[in-house]
């Protein structure tokens, strides 16, 4: 054999090992005694008892007694309890220096509030949250410190320095101290003009000079023949006839306008004047109109609904 083969070249083994005095079943350092024939046998052939480490203690005969070994005690607490099995926990505290009160007592176990007050900073008169700050020993103070001005919502605005600078700062006007507007204090915007009256404009005020201007106004048709149809939007109206026409209701109604029609002959005369459905003349009778050349006729009118319009009239002299 040769010594740099390490004995791979023994032609036996197991004849090997018995010459050297191996046996024929001896253990081999790289198993880590896993080839140990009985390892309870061999634990107490090391002295080592039979207790595993893996077992946290599981395998201990007498829990009790091993307890004792130990100076546990038989009753001592378990981790797991979380203190609950201290035998006095008001000694327990003591020993421990955590004093005497407890969290859940919400602190009503302090000995003298006021210098509990005084120890956290709080002060012997202190305020409380129930109180909502009726205990403020000077409120306009607080109110300072608290950059909330000196007006209270009891007043009512009563305590404002300037009414009219916070009239002005709440866009009111010089209108918020009147109990009676006058003319001259509305806006002229506001008002109405004459064709705000014409055009019946809800969103104006009416003013006599527009009322009256509305009403001098004559709305010139200029020449009109065949199916006419005015626009009441206008009270009083002039026509010229240059051929026969038909008056029809006219549109833009408003009912209880009345107002003037002048109906003119041009220079050939002659012309006819018609009243569609819904005209009626008083009594029965529809105004007659001058036939005769450059002549006028009136011809009054009043709106009893939009379907009814009473007419009534005749030629004019100049």
């Amino acid at each position: 054999m040769l010594r740099a083969n390490n004995l791979s070249d023994v032609i036996s083994t197991s004849a090997a090992r018995a010459n050297i005095g191996a046996g024929t079943g001896d253990m081999l350092k790289a198993n880590n005694l896993s080839d140990v024939a009985n390892a309870a046998t061999a634990r107490t052939n090391l002295g080592a008892g039979d207790m595993l480490k893996a077992n946290n203690l599981s395998d201990v005969a007498n829990p009790a007694t091993a307890r004792a070994n130990i100076g546990a005690g038989v009753g001592d607490m378990l981790k797991t309890d979380n203190l609950s099995g201290i035998a006095n926990p008001a000694t327990a505290r003591t020993n421990i220096g955590a004093g005497d009160m407890l969290k859940a007592n919400n602190l009503s176990d302090v000995t003298n509030a006021a210098t509990a007050r005084a120890n956290i900073g709080a002060g012997t008169g202190d305020m409380k949250g129930v109180n909502n700050l009726t205990d403020v020993a000077n409120a306009a103070t607080a109110r300072a410190n608290l950059g909330a001005g000196d007006m209270l919502k009891s007043d009512n605005l009563s305590g404002l320095a300037n009414y009219t600078t916070a009239r002005s700062n709440l866009g009111l006007g010089a209108l918020a101290t009147k109990t009676t507007a006058l003319y001259g204090d509305i806006d002229s915007t506001a008002l109405g003009t004459l064709t705000d009256i014409l055009q019946n404009n809800a969103s104006k005020l009416a003013t006599p000079n527009a009322i009256w201007g509305a009403g001098a106004q004559i709305n010139n048709n200029g020449n009109v023949t065949g199916s006419v149809t005015l626009n009441s939007q206008f009270i009083n109206q002039l026509m010229t006839l240059t051929g026969n026409i038909t008056l029809q209701l006219p549109t833009n109604q408003r009912i209880g306008q009345s107002g003037l029609w002048w109906i003119a002959q041009d220079g050939t005369g002659g012309r006819t004047v018609s009243f569609a459905g819904g005209f009626s003349g008083f009594n029965g009778i529809f105004p007659t109109v001058d036939a005769r050349p450059n002549t006028y006729t009136m011809i009054f009118y009043f709106i009893v609904n939009t379907n009814l319009i009473l007419v009534s009239g005749g030629p004019w002299a100049a």
